[in-house]
């Protein structure tokens, strides 16, 4: 019925706004064939721009202008949202003040909120080994992203 050994080349056009279509063999039926290989073609094409200088095309701006509004929108929202966790903090810290004024002697004996955390500070952590590794590789990782960032900044990796 099938021979293994038998190929059918068959083309599909693939544009965006085509619906999904079934594979139609040489003899246009719709039965699907039972193993179907996708391939592609690239052809490669000499140029004249250097290695280091492929990039130049994209990474280059026009008119040399800074986009100014675009940098003020972003510290404006990092300001703004800052602000709003100071103040939510701010509230939170000052209710809790305001109780723990309040209170009586009595009540100062059990402590609720931020307070509990007083005795937390100084207690060594479960896993310190783990602790380290974990602040290490984030130093790492935080150094080598800074070093990338400033070598791009630097035109070293164009």
């Amino acid at each position: 019925k099938d021979d293994p050994d038998q190929v059918t080349f068959l083309t599909v056009p693939i544009t965006p706004d085509l619906p999904p279509q079934p594979i139609l063999t040489a003899d246009t039926s719709a039965t699907p064939t039972p193993h179907v290989i996708f391939t592609y073609e690239t052809t490669w094409e000499p140029s004249d721009i250097r290695w280091a200088s492929r990039w130049d095309l994209y990474l280059y701006m026009g008119d040399d202008q800074i986009h100014w509004f675009s940098i003020l929108n972003s510290l404006a929202i990092v300001l703004l949202l800052t602000g709003i966790v100071a103040m939510i903090m701010m509230r939170t810290l000052r209710r809790d003040l305001n109780r723990y004024n309040a209170e009586d002697k009595e009540e100062l004996a059990e402590e609720s909120g931020w307070k509990l955390v007083h005795a937390d500070v100084l207690r060594p952590p479960h896993l310190p080994t783990l602790l380290c590794a974990s602040i290490g590789t984030g130093a790492q990782l935080l150094g080598m992203t800074a070093i990338s960032i400033l070598c791009a900044m630097l035109g070293f990796l164009s």
